[in-house]
């Protein structure tokens, strides 16, 4: 997955325009829709910006790491680790 699609993934799962992730970074609108396309690629300081803004490290943004982890991996096993302790809870007590 190349750098671009990470950005829109991340910017979609939060519920962003483009206009308002440029704003928040600094960028134009035009700027953020390059890099989602694809048509360019932003340059260190605006990706140390996005892994700021999202949360997220810059490997994260730069290792396709997306395509690894499917999007609600960490959520599913949260929850699978709240039912065990609830299974072994009941039984101790």
């Amino acid at each position: 997955m190349r750098i671009g699609e990470v950005i829109k993934d991340l910017r979609i799962e939060r519920g962003l325009s483009q206009k308002k992730l440029a704003n928040a970074i600094g960028v134009s609108q035009k700027a953020i829709d390059y890099w989602e396309r694809g048509v360019n690629e932003p340059k260190a300081s605006y990706i140390v910006l996005l892994a700021d803004y999202f949360g997220v490290s810059c490997d994260f943004l730069l290792s396709h790491e997306l395509q690894a982890y499917p999007k609600y991996a960490c959520f599913i096993l949260h929850v699978l680790i709240l039912y065990l302790f609830f299974i072994l809870a009941r039984l101790f007590i």
